[in-house]
C-alpha cells in the first residue's frame, strides 16, 4: 500500500469513494459531511478537466478549490497526526482501496501535467 504512504504526504484533497466524499491527505482522514453546497460541483469539475485541455492557471484553480474545501474538514476535525489510525477505522474494502489507490494516482498525474507546484507557496 505504498500509496497510502504518498496519500498522506499529500496536500490535503477530496476523494469521492462508494458514493462518499472524504478529505484525506496530510492532517486529516475525515468523511465529508455534505455542508458544503459546492463541493459536488467542484469535485465533478476536476474529474471532467482529467480529460481536458485546459491551461495550468484553470487546473490550479480547481486543485485550489478541492484543497481549500479538505482544508476545511481539516480545521474541523483537528487530527494532530492521527489521520493514519482513523483511516483504518474506516475499513475500506479492498475495491475501494483500489478506487482510492487510482484516484491518488490521478492527483498525482494531474499535479504534474498541470505544474501545480508552481501555484503553491
Amino acid at each position: 500500500m505504498n500509496y497510502i504512504e504518498k496519500l498522506f504526504k499529500q496536500y490535503p484533497f477530496i476523494y469521492f469513494i462508494n458514493g462518499e466524499y472524504y478529505a484525506l491527505g496530510t492532517g486529516v482522514c475525515a468523511k465529508v459531511n455534505l455542508g458544503s453546497i459546492t463541493l459536488k460541483a467542484r469535485y465533478e469539475r476536476y474529474i471532467s478537466a482529467l480529460n481536458e485541455r485546459i491551461t495550468d492557471q484553470e487546473a490550479w484553480k480547481i486543485f485550489h478549490k478541492l484543497i481549500m474545501e479538505a482544508d476545511f474538514v481539516k480545521e474541523k476535525e483537528k487530527m494532530y497526526g492521527c489521520e493514519r489510525d482513523v483511516f483504518k477505522e474506516l475499513n475500506f474494502t479492498e475495491t475501494e482501496l483500489s478506487e482510492l489507490e487510482v484516484q491518488v494516482q490521478q492527483y498525482i498525474e494531474f499535479w504534474k501535467k498541470y505544474n501545480i507546484k508552481n501555484f503553491m507557496c
